[in-house]
């Protein structure tokens, strides 16, 4: 994935590349824990998508923003692998991204992406907000025809 742009020195996207590869292979290895995954190309298996599933809401949980970009982090390694196998003319492989894909579609919004963002939403409700100065709360006037 950041092959390409980690060769040229200078360019824009060097540490979006260089964050996608490290946060991919935080992932990587909470699957590998999961079941016997040697490569990224195999966890990129339909065999394998509900470890990846569940990998995934987990380092969800920890960073809210992650979950929400992890489904297209993904969805690009799978459109590279897909690339890979057409040039291969390997049909086979190809089925395999596109039952992928099908995969992605049908459960990451419920289990991964919709969760990320309901905790997301929470956390900014959650947040201290300041309060009226008592002077202001006494006169009866409102917080927000005051404001600093």
């Amino acid at each position: 994935m950041g092959d390409k742009t980690l060769r040229r020195p200078g360019t824009a996207e060097l540490n979006l590349i260089r964050g996608k590869l490290r946060f991919m292979a935080r992932l990587f290895i909470k699957v590998q824990n999961c079941c016997r995954v040697n490569t990224v190309s195999e966890m990129l298996d339909c065999k394998h998508f509900d470890h990846l599933l569940c990998a995934a809401r987990e380092m969800s949980m920890d960073n809210t923003q992650i979950g929400l970009t992890m489904g297209g982090f993904l969805k690009q390694l799978n459109i590279i692998k897909r690339s890979f196998a057409m040039k291969a003319k390997d049909s086979q492989m190809k089925e395999d991204c596109d039952d992928f894909l099908w995969h992605m579609k049908q459960k990451w919004t419920n289990y991964v992406a919709a969760i990320a963002s309901k905790r997301q939403k929470l956390k900014t409700l959650n947040k201290p907000q300041e309060l009226p100065l008592e002077s202001r709360q006494r006169l009866g006037h409102s917080n927000k025809l005051f404001k600093k």
